[in-house]
């Protein structure tokens, strides 16, 4: 299990720092989150999923279900009857549901349709993305949950030193490559001579593994997260 106190251990094992005089923990475990808050943003490589209750009277829901976990794009959302997974909802917009269905915001049944980030009681003037989802039409049966796949993005998830990162195993030497070269780049420029030149040398070779890390999580995102969850056009 690799764990922050993990990561940070490996962080002053390369740096070759056992008295820990080249960086504070708290600084190397930022640093770390940082690195994969910026592997997350840039590629959909951590992929969630919750299954959502669906509450009689109820519209909204919230998405993420962990600290320091916000939704990047919705994959897919299924209805469930308590037995089986019935369909895919579509996704719609508020401009959308204001011209063509007025009676929306106080239409019940089955939700066939979703939109990102609304809150009924405002208008498509003041919508914004959040991490939240409104179903249509508001559910008016017990039982009933939400299936949601989604690709997240983290901000500071590990939050404690037993917190596992988010992404893929593959990419822990990611996170450490990019905390080792933040902290040489950072005692680069207090060495002097020689020191200096090895620093620099270091760093280059930590950030470039650490862009690869970058490279290979697009890839895989592409790849992966592509056409796979494409929901088929539909009328809601």
């Amino acid at each position: 299990m690799t764990t922050r106190r993990v990561l940070e251990q490996r962080v002053f094992t390369r740096l070759r720092d056992f008295g820990r005089q080249m960086a504070n923990p708290v600084e190397v475990q930022l640093l770390l989150n940082d690195a994969q808050d910026a592997i997350s943003g840039a590629a959909n490589v951590i992929r969630r999923f919750r299954s959502i209750p669906l509450v009689s009277g109820t519209s909204v829901y919230q998405v993420p279900d962990a600290p320091g976990v916000r939704v990047s794009t919705i994959l897919n959302v299924q209805v469930n009857d308590g037995t089986y997974d019935l369909y895919p909802l579509q996704q719609v917009d508020l401009m959308m549901m204001a011209e063509e269905v007025p009676t929306w915001r106080t239409d019940t049944g089955v939700p066939t349709a979703y939109i990102l980030g609304t809150n009924p009681a405002i208008n498509y003037e003041s919508a914004r993305l959040t991490d939240t989802i409104t179903t249509y039409p508001q559910i008016d049966l017990d039982g009933y949950s939400l299936k949601v796949v989604y690709s997240a993005v983290t901000d500071n998830q590990m939050r404690g030193d037993e917190i596992e990162p988010l992404l893929p195993f593959a990419f822990d030497e990611a996170l450490v490559s990019y905390a080792v070269a933040e902290v040489l780049l950072r005692n680069m420029m207090l060495a002097s001579g020689d020191q200096s030149t090895r620093f620099a040398t270091l760093e280059q070779t930590y950030r470039a593994r650490f862009q690869q890390g970058l490279d290979d999580a697009i890839a895989l995102g592409a790849n992966s997260f592509g056409t796979q969850y494409e929901i088929p056009a539909r009328r809601f």
